[in-house]
C-alpha cells in the first residue's frame, strides 16, 4: 500500500478575539476548521457562510477567502492549513471535490479533543512533533470523510441516532444499559447497535468511552483532580481500567497531560 503523506503548514487556535478577521486572499493551501464555540462569517468565492459550534469547514486551495466575527457573537475555533499528496485524495474523496463545505460533526467532543492535542504538539514542537501531528490530523480527516459519507443516511435513522447520542451525552458518567437505549427509540438492542454503527461508525459503548476520555482530558488539563478522583467521577470502576482506556484511545497515559501547557 502506498504511503499517505499529509504536509501541515500551520495549526491555529482562535479564542474569542474581538478584532479577528482575514482580509480577502486566494488561499495557497487547503484549510480545515473546527468551530468549538460561537459563530463566524466566511466569504468563500464571494458566497457568505456562517459556521457555528460543531461545524467543520473545508476550504480547498485556491479559494478566495475573507472572514470575520459574526455581527452578534465571538467564536472559538481550530484551523489546520495543509496540503496532501494524491494518495490522501484517493482515500478521502471529499478533498477532491474542490468546493467549500460545511460538514456537521457527529463526534464533536472527541474531535475537539483531538484538535486540542494536535495544536499542543504543534505549539510545543517537541521531537517528532510533525509525525505525531500528521497522524492525528489524518485521523481527523478520516472522521470528516465518514461524516460526509453518512450524510446520505435516511433522516429517520439520523433522528433516532441523535436521540440516542443526546441521552448518552446526558448520562455518560453512569452505566448505561443497552436495554435503556432500546427503550428510548422503541427498538430492539440489536437494532440500536446496528443503527449506531451505521450512523457513527462505532458502538454506543465506544461513543460513551470517547465522551468520558474527552472529559478526562479536560479535567486533567484544567483541574488538580487526582487520577483516582477523575476515574470515579467519570464512572470507571477502578483507576487501572481508566488508565488502560485512556492510553488506548489517546496513545499516551493520563500523567502526560499534566505536563502539557494550556491551549
Amino acid at each position: 500500500m502506498a504511503s499517505v503523506i499529509i504536509d501541515i503548514q500551520s495549526v491555529h487556535w482562535d479564542d474569542q478575539n474581538p478584532n479577528w478577521s482575514n482580509a480577502p486572499v486566494h488561499v495557497q493551501y487547503h484549510i480545515l476548521v473546527l468551530v468549538t464555540n460561537g459563530r463566524l462569517r466566511y466569504s468563500l468565492n464571494c458566497t457568505s457562510l456562517f459556521p457555528e459550534k460543531a461545524d467543520i469547514v473545508y476550504i480547498p486551495a485556491g479559494t478566495l477567502r475573507a472572514a470575520s466575527n459574526a455581527p452578534d457573537l465571538l467564536h472559538q475555533k481550530y484551523a489546520v492549513i495543509f496540503q496532501a499528496d494524491e494518495s490522501v485524495h484517493e482515500r478521502l474523496p471529499f478533498l477532491t471535490q474542490h468546493r467549500n463545505q460545511i460538514i456537521k460533526c457527529s463526534n464533536f467532543e472527541y474531535l475537539k479533543q483531538r484538535y486540542s492535542t494536535l495544536y499542543q504538539h504543534w505549539a510545543e514542537k517537541q521531537p517528532y512533533y510533525e509525525i505525531l501531528a500528521s497522524g492525528i490530523f489524518l485521523e481527523i480527516l478520516s472522521y470528516v470523510q465518514r461524516d460526509v459519507t453518512t450524510r446520505h443516511i435516511s433522516p429517520v435513522k439520523v433522528r433516532l441516532s441523535d436521540r440516542l447520542k443526546e441521552y448518552i451525552v446526558q448520562h455518560y458518567r453512569t452505566a448505561i444499559k443497552l436495554e435503556e437505549l432500546a427503550a428510548i427509540i422503541d427498538r430492539s438492542p440489536n437494532y440500536v447497535i446496528a443503527l449506531f454503527k451505521e450512523t457513527t461508525g462505532m458502538t454506543p459503548l465506544e461513543f460513551m468511552l470517547q465522551l468520558r476520555i474527552s472529559k478526562a482530558h479536560e479535567l486533567l488539563h484544567h483541574t488538580r483532580m487526582t487520577h483516582g478522583e477523575i476515574a470515579e467521577y467519570l464512572g470507571f470502576y477502578d483507576s487501572s481500567y481508566f488508565f488502560r482506556v485512556f492510553k488506548r484511545q489517546m496513545g499516551y497515559p493520563p500523567s502526560a497531560v499534566r505536563n502539557q501547557p494550556l491551549a
